[in-house]
């Protein structure tokens, strides 16, 4: 997907009403991946640009799926108008519905699609779809039509811990919980879907991690090579859950398929059944996987792709949140759209004796060590490399939106030179046709991105923004640190400060 226009309808946090952004995708770049990026000194909106447009497809999402007894409550004072292109489309993407929207024919699908969204204060969205020269209104009786014109995937991740981003993808998560609860005694195997927000930290990184590196595709030899690392040695799942009546299930049918999988694959399992939490009894299953060639291939035969693995281990991670009290999941679903309260305190840390599902003893063989490395032991920046870049060689689906806040905080300065070089990296030769929204603050970064994808945000109440006077592509850092960051020296400032008296002393002889 592409974004094309962004304005907002209703003041949003420190954005002010009538904040507009027109984004220039006209690229000349020859990259998978050219990613947009916000720029601008602290506090002056770069975060709340990402937070916007997380809470605006968290809106559009709950809005397509709720049923028409509930639009009343999305006449909200949360106003904004959106415009994005998606990606070619075939009559098999199963992303677009052909008998939803209009009658069309296939040729009409090979034509991006420029899908416009305005929601003004208090009312409910408009929705406009075109493509060639056709275009097509969505009635707000059809507002379920509206689901097959989302980014399939939007990924959240933020490095700093006074962070909003993730409050949508929290409520999200509690929503997509009822949904796989309901799937529990379902009579036919099931497919769980992912939920359409995902949201990247230190849990979901070892899931993203342990499936990258079992399947060991091509895309994540940058990230071994960055790493020095040779392979995943091994992990352990732990799955815990109370034993129901006879001829239920605690699990949808997907993830009974996926335990009886585990088994197959670790012949040494050990299976408990015990008295547990308050006294009921308990079964646990413990599989510990030493990543030989056999249990490899015994993953890739009954998981087929890194990212199917992965959509059945986030599945059980997402049940450990059954575990929060229903006071608190009813006050993290009805949080708004502009709460300023961090959605993430509320979220208890349960023990790992009373979890779900829980991942574990994740050890990697590295270069130069005989020694195995756990994932634990590896630095913020070593982790912050295999989140990043790890959701970008998984996540392979058209029509995916990443939305990193500050994603090089705590790389050293040759990865932040490397970043982008990096993410294509992971990408290889395929067209993704997905879109990256980053902040930063490293000139690096700017460095190798065009002067029409680097958006300066600015002070204030400004409801506009700008591009780069001059090419930022290419540009020494110096240059850069000067022109846009504001800093006029190439040394620290006390050091400065120092010489500066020194040069005083020297004048006055």
């Amino acid at each position: 997907m592409k974004l094309k226009r962004l304005k907002l309808l209703s003041k949003f946090r420190g954005l002010p009403k009538g904040y507009e952004i027109n984004f220039l995708t006209e690229s000349t770049s020859n990259l998978a991946i050219n990613p947009i990026c916000f720029i601008g000194l602290n506090g002056s909106g770069k975060s709340n640009l990402l937070e916007l447009i997380s809470e605006i497809f968290y809106y559009l999402e709950t809005y397509s799926l709720s049923n028409t007894t509930e639009l009343k409550k999305y006449k909200t004072p949360f106003g904004f108008n959106i415009e994005y292109y998606l990606p070619k489309l075939t009559a098999d993407s199963g992303s677009f519905s052909l008998s939803e929207l209009a009658s069309y024919t296939i040729d009409d699908l090979d034509k991006d699609i420029l899908v416009t969204i305005e929601k003004k204060v208090e009312e409910l969205p408009f929705v406009k779809v075109s493509f060639s020269d056709y275009k097509n209104k969505i009635d707000k009786s059809k507002h379920t039509h509206l689901i097959n014109l989302l980014p399939k995937y939007i990924l959240g991740y933020s490095s700093g811990m006074n962070e909003l981003l993730s409050n949508p993808f929290i409520k999200m998560d509690f929503d997509y919980l009822k949904e796989i609860k309901q799937k529990t005694n379902d009579a036919a195997i099931a497919t769980l879907e992912m939920n359409r927000l995902f949201y990247l930290d230190y849990d979901s990184s070892k899931l993203v991690t342990i499936c990258n590196f079992i399947f060991d595709e091509v895309t994540i030899n940058p990230i071994k090579e960055a790493l020095k690392i040779k392979q995943l040695d091994s992990f352990s799942l732990h799955i815990k859950y109370f034993k129901k009546k006879i001829n239920e299930n605690y699990f949808p049918s997907e993830l009974n398929q996926a335990i009886y999988s585990f088994e197959k694959i670790d012949l040494l399992f050990e299976k408990k059944e015990n008295k547990g939490y308050r006294n009921k009894d308990t079964i646990e299953y413990c599989f510990n996987f030493q990543l030989n060639e056999a249990v490899i291939q015994g993953f890739k035969n009954e998981f087929k792709s890194a990212y199917h693995l992965f959509r059945i281990l986030y599945n059980f991670h997402m049940i450990n949140l059954d575990l929060v009290g229903e006071k608190t999941a009813r006050k993290v679903r009805g949080a708004s759209a502009k709460s300023r309260e961090n959605l993430s305190d509320l979220i208890p840390k349960f023990e790992k004796d009373l979890l779900v599902f829980n991942v574990g003893s994740i050890a990697f063989k590295k270069e130069k060590t005989k020694d195995l490395v756990y994932f634990k032991q590896l630095s913020d920046g070593e982790h912050q490399l295999l989140q990043v870049l790890g959701s970008i060689s998984l996540f392979e689906s058209k029509s995916t939106l990443f939305l990193f806040d500050e994603p090089t905080t705590h790389f050293n300065p040759e990865w932040r030179s490397k970043f982008i070089y990096l993410m294509n990296q992971c990408v290889g030769t395929s067209q993704r046709e997905q879109e990256v929204l980053l902040t930063t603050h490293s000139p690096f970064i700017v460095s190798d991105s065009k002067r029409e994808n680097v958006i300066q945000t600015i002070n204030g109440d400004s409801k506009s923004h700008q591009f780069p006077e001059v090419e930022t592509y290419g540009s020494s850092i110096r240059f850069l640190l000067s022109r846009l960051f504001n800093q006029k020296n190439s040394i620290g400032e006390y050091s400065f400060q120092d010489l500066y008296k020194l040069y005083d002393k020297v004048a006055t002889i």
